[in-house]
């Protein structure tokens, strides 16, 4: 008899629930601080903090959405050019020549609904995942002088969001949130050798459309 039941209240709660898919694009706020290990390991003095030109957030997920709650499988794209890079002790700003880092994410994300008894349901989501990030940088200070970083690094990451959805029909919803995407220490080498570790976090505003199925 328990069986019996708990099958029926399976089949009623996958009644109720919905699968879903939503694309996503928006801006993205890279900030990024990295320390060379190489060759003067752990001392500080080759600390350089690097500011870059607001880019852009690409992506989509798919997920498994039951009343107030729902989980996905998230991939996001994101793209900044290199703007300047300040290195101490000097604490002057430098011109990168030039410069970008991208990422490919994918993330396993639970997202958790506000109930306001309206279309808009505010929200939080967070989840682990997987960061593949690329750097390119040819930097003008220290002994890296215009020397080429072009690396690729794998990376645990950890993404947290924010916003709100606007239900328009059953099975149409519009989305816009802020997230924030983070790296744990990924570690890439120059064309010299060097290695350095980099923190990686991405802020980014998106828009996006859900629809249930």
């Amino acid at each position: 008899m328990k069986k019996l039941l708990f099958i029926c209240l399976f089949i009623h709660s996958c009644y109720a629930a919905h699968w879903y898919v939503t694309p996503y694009g928006g801006v993205g706020f890279l900030n990024t601080m990295t320390e060379h290990i190489q060759p003067f390991k752990d001392t500080g003095v080759l600390k350089y903090k690097a500011k870059f030109h607001t880019g852009m957030t690409l992506g989509g997920s798919f997920g498994y959405r039951k009343d107030f709650w729902d989980i996905s499988l998230l991939y996001s794209y994101g793209y900044n050019s290199l703007e300047i890079a300040k290195s101490p002790p000097q604490e002057e700003s430098i011109n990168a020549l030039e410069g970008y880092m991208q990422s490919h994410t994918l993330i396993l994300q639970g997202l958790f609904f506000i109930p306001t008894g309206s279309p808009f349901l505010p929200y939080i989501a967070l989840g682990p995942g997987y960061l593949r990030i690329k750097s390119k940088q040819r930097l003008g200070f220290t002994f890296f002088d215009k020397a080429l970083v072009d690396d690729s690094a794998n990376a645990f990451g950890y993404r947290i969001k924010s916003g709100f959805q606007y239900q328009v029909t059953e099975t149409f919803l519009t989305d816009f949130y802020y997230a924030f995407l983070g790296a744990v220490r990924p570690k890439f080498k120059d064309t010299s050798g060097h290695s350095f570790h980099s923190t990686y976090y991405l802020q980014s505003i998106n828009f996006s459309f859900v629809y249930l199925f």
